[in-house]
């Protein structure tokens, strides 16, 4: 097998390199000849949507001629009345699979099949066509066809053997040949060497073709008829703001990083798949179709950044190394099925149409009654499915990436700052720590609340959760507002400057944490009896290794300005601005920003690395419902909600959990970051994102499909917690 697939690979890539451009021309009639994998249902219907999508050919008519059960001679017998009254200029012919009877092939068979082959191609000859491929018989399902692998051996030995026959007398004859048996066995033994033997190739039929096999067999036809090139390129220079296309792509406009095209040729996607599929077929993945008569690419040059990631039909999204793009990136097999497929799609099923009118005139003239109106509706459905051929105008992004910065191996030490009692994705992200610290990944230095819980359970319920994984030792501490005579407060404060943070932490009621708090931490001090957010983050960094915290703020950032503006003291001789630049590696942001925020942003001395609302399409704490029900996190997603709905039900939005998950586990597989600065807006805003290719902060921005880090964030959600500790035990 490995032989017959190397020497039909290498006689057919001769055949194609002597093709110099493709052979079809203007007003052409294509016959489309052979047996019934070419018929109605066959691989001409890819080959006629290909052609008059992707690469298409002004005037061009397309016809089959595909019957069950044919043979050469069979065809050769009836070529005046079946296929010369279309008058063709171009025939591919397609026959083999019959013409081997289903058994070792015999002497006499193969001399029968050479005869017919030849005579075929002489009478076309004779009758005025210009060009004419001669397609050989595609292979057999190595494990369907009859159920027996040994059989499936022998017929595709039959029908390798009547392919090099094929070859022979097109070569003989002076016309084109397609290596329909080299493809469709290579594909064949890649697809079933990655998906398993059973992978239906050609259905459990055994000799039907599957889609994929279809497409194969259309691919074949293609290189064969020199389709070759790409069918658009597109070439940006983004430094310039200049892009241009190939003929077939028009560049409507490239502006604010936006390239809008109108496209006339359409790369290929498979109808009938799912519109945001990226691969369409297994198939597809295991032969050359798109790398070789698909090829839709892209080339940008001089991209300020060394990746980039596109943005191609709405939400679809690919990260490139940006000498990659610069080289050109073949798009397809990554994102055509959002821009593409409903268009295709509508192509396809005209073509369809199309081919069963041909097949009803077909068994008409075959039983002896002739359709009179036959052509005429033949043309009638070509016209529709043409008029279906319309210019797609799409749009892709450019958007330049930070590098991803290098993330240290664990445990990290973590501080959360936190408002919980506003919202429990903060129960989620204070869980997600708590089990990275579990996994060795992250130490838990401290919890901080920087909001008023009116039922002062915010600490509590802090103090629930890490006691249910096995850290009940963690500091918890709480806002208590501006330093003055009746503030529990050790640290020492000047008044903070206009426009920064004022007064007393703001009120927020809860929908769960007094619950939570006299269910599982009734013992536990209220937030009243706390101490200081300032003081926990000073003695939590004070003890801490150097250029090693990681900050998580997932609230406001009241505790964060006292701990910038914090003088030296009993507990550190360093300021708070001193402690952060010794002790701080980075401070991650769930960017909520109000305008107070601007003073701590500008004053902050290390890296900021924001997640703005990157978490407002992921949905979790439905697994949940698989842990225990004395986990207090699965508690606090069921309080949360009203009477119809519960987060722990229909799941919660997951701000706070990536920023959890950054703090970490850095981007990693799930987020890539953007370089520049955020800015706070007036009253009212949550902030605007400058870019630059200043890294001192950075924004997270989605990369992996949300479904998948969905998975991934409730994963960790319902991790359970050490085995001693789901009692509440020390762990």
């Amino acid at each position: 097998m490995k032989y017959l697939i190397a020497g039909c690979a290498l006689v057919f890539l001769s055949t194609v390199a002597a093709l110099a451009a493709p052979l079809l021309r203007p007003n052409d009639r294509l016959a489309v000849c052979g047996d019934a994998m070419t018929g109605d249902g066959g691989y001409s219907i890819y080959l006629e949507d290909y052609l008059l999508m992707c690469q298409p050919v002004e005037g061009l008519e397309v016809a089959q001629f595909g019957w069950g059960g044919q043979t050469a001679g069979d065809f050769l017998a009836r070529l005046e009345t079946d296929l010369l009254p279309y008058k063709p200029t171009v025939v591919l012919t397609c026959f083999g699979m019959n013409d081997g009877a289903y058994r070792a092939l015999e002497t006499a068979t193969a001399e029968r099949y050479r005869t017919a082959q030849t005579e075929l191609v002489q009478a076309l000859k004779q009758r005025g066509v210009r060009t004419i491929v001669i397609g050989s018989p595609k292979c057999v399902d190595s494990f369907y066809y009859h159920k027996d692998p040994a059989q499936a051996a022998v017929y595709n030995k039959t029908l390798g053997a009547l392919a090099a026959i094929a070859q022979e007398v097109a070569q003989q004859q002076g016309v084109g040949y397609a290596d329909v048996f080299g493809a469709t066995l290579a594909a064949m033994t890649r697809v079933k060497a990655k998906y398993g033997e059973d992978y239906a190739f050609d259905g459990e039929s055994g000799n039907q073709p599957s889609d994929g096999c279809k497409l194969t067999m259309a691919y074949a036809f293609l290189k064969a008829l020199g389709y070759t090139e790409p069918l658009g390129t597109l070439t940006v220079d983004f430094a310039a703001g200049t892009a241009t296309g190939s003929p077939g792509q028009k560049i409507v406009s490239f502006q604010d990083r936006k390239l809008t095209i109108e496209s006339l040729n359409h790369p290929f996607h498979f109808p009938g798949y799912p519109s945001g599929q990226t691969d369409d077929d297994p198939l597809l993945r295991c032969m050359p179709f798109n790398d070789e008569v698909n090829r839709y690419v892209l080339v940008v040059k001089n991209l300020p950044t060394a990746q980039t990631k596109l943005y191609w039909g709405g939400d679809e999204q690919y990260d490139f190394s940006s000498a990659e793009l610069a080289k050109g990136v073949n798009l397809t097999g990554f994102m055509l099925g959002r821009v593409f497929g409903g268009p295709g799609e509508g192509v396809d099923n005209a073509v369809r149409n199309q081919q069963q009118q041909e097949r009803i005139a077909g068994s008409a003239l075959l039983r002896g009654a002739p359709d009179p109106e036959a052509e005429t509706k033949r043309a009638a459905a070509l016209q529709v499915a043409r008029s279906r051929v319309l210019p797609i105008q799409h749009a892709m992004t450019f958007q330049p990436l930070a590098p991803p910065y290098p993330q240290p191996r664990g445990p990290i030490p973590v501080i959360v700052d936190t408002d919980m009692n506003s919202d429990v994705d903060d129960v989620g992200a204070v869980a997600l720590l708590n089990t990275f610290m579990n996994q060795g990944q992250a130490t838990l230095l401290a919890c901080v609340a920087n909001t008023h819980d009116e039922s002062r359970s915010t600490g509590p319920t802090l103090q629930a959760i890490n006691t249910y994984y096995g850290h009940p030792a963690i500091p918890i501490g709480t806002y208590h507002g501006e330093a003055g005579p009746a503030t529990p407060m050790a640290s020492i404060l000047p008044p903070a400057p206009e426009g920064a943070y004022h007064g007393p932490a703001r009120v927020s009621g809860s929908h769960y944490t007094l619950k939570v708090r006299q269910r599982f931490a009734p013992d536990f001090p209220d937030d009243d009896h706390l101490p200081a957010g300032v003081d926990v983050y000073r003695r939590a960094l004070a003890s801490a290794a150097d250029g090693s915290v990681v900050i998580v703020s997932i609230g406001l950032l009241e505790n964060l300005q006292d701990l910038v503006q914090s003088q030296p003291d009993a507990i550190s001789k360093l300021s708070g601005l001193e402690l952060v630049r010794k002790k701080v590696r980075q401070l991650v942001v769930m960017a909520n920003t109000v305008p107070q925020d601007a003073y701590v942003v500008s004053k902050w001395p290390t890296k900021i690395v924001w997640t703005t609302f990157i978490g407002t399409t992921l949905s979790t704490g439905r697994s949940l419902i698989s842990t225990p029900e004395n986990n207090p996190v699965r508690v606090a997603y069921a309080l949360f909600g009203d009477e119809k709905h519960n987060a722990l039900l229909d799941g919660r939005q997951s701000w706070d959990l990536t920023a959890a998950w950054l703090a970490v586990r850095g981007p990693g597989e799930l987020w890539d970051v953007i370089s520049g600065t955020w800015r706070v807006d007036p009253p009212g805003g949550y902030g605007t994102w400058i870019e630059s290719l200043d890294t001192s902060q950075l924004l997270a921005i989605t990369k992996m499909p949300n479904a998948e880090v969905v998975k991934r964030l409730e994963a960790e959600l319902s991790r359970p917690p050490q085995p001693d500790a789901a009692t509440g035990g020390s762990g």
